[in-house]
């Protein structure tokens, strides 16, 4: 009885690791897989474990790791997007010649062949468009990258290195706020420069007409003043 639950375990972990693996080779994750680089359960074992004032614990719980979970979730977000859309455009390149050149007598339309030529050609410009105007791999990228310098910065305070070595943990809080701080207002301010540039216009040009040389009555390089007009009749 004990054997056949235990192949019966085995072929459910292999299943299971089998179909992890075909989600992560398309970008596709679970949600019990998108947390395995921030064990949440591991992280708020240690900030229980700590030598802090309960004030202290609350921000490492509601600040530092909330924001270390919001960025390891867009990350995720974003790579999941980024493969799919790069699936999608890689495919139809594929598809598109072949459906434009290789066409065998008989087999298919030549007219059904075109159509489904444009339309695939149609969702491949689609989906570079939506890719290209989204940056989804350079969020990826700079969200995994903030979450884990982050949580780097979180372990050397729980665990005293670095620069909190020779400091006790309350001692170096102070600075840990003043850390995590700064990294969450350089990415905040790296979203808002890309939205500045994104919204600044080129300024108007005014058109104007062709400005006139003033003219000089008594005569050109002479050093004489204009002659002064008429003084209108009444």
């Amino acid at each position: 009885m004990s054997s056949d639950g235990t192949k019966e375990n085995e072929s459910k972990s292999g299943h299971v690791t089998w179909w992890s693996r075909l989600l992560a080779k398309l970008g596709l994750r679970t949600q019990r897989d998108k947390l395995k680089l921030v064990d949440v359960a591991q992280l708020e074992a240690l900030i229980d474990e700590a030598g802090l004032d309960e004030k202290q614990k609350v921000y490492l719980r509601r600040r530092w790791l909330h924001q270390i979970r919001w960025w390891d979730e867009r990350a995720w977000e974003a790579r999941r997007k980024y493969f799919r859309f790069r699936v999608i455009i890689v495919l139809g390149g594929i598809i598109v010649p072949f459906l434009t050149t290789g066409s065998p007598d008989g087999w298919l339309d030549d007219r059904w062949m075109r159509r489904v030529a444009a339309l695939v050609s149609l969702l491949v410009a689609a989906c570079a468009a939506l890719e290209a105007l989204y940056g989804w791999g350079a969020i990826w990228l700079d969200k995994r990258r903030a979450a884990e310098l982050l949580k780097v910065e979180g372990w050397l305070l729980l665990h005293r290195g670095g620069r909190y070595k020779a400091q006790t943990e309350p001692d170096t809080f102070p600075e840990f706020v003043t850390e995590v701080e700064s990294q969450i207002a350089e990415e905040v301010g790296e979203y808002i420069a890309v939205a500045a540039r994104a919204q600044q216009k080129p300024p108007i040009a005014v058109a104007k007409g062709p400005q006139q040389k003033p003219t000089n009555e008594g005569g050109a390089g002479d050093g004489k003043e204009p002659a002064a007009p008429d003084s209108p009749t009444p």
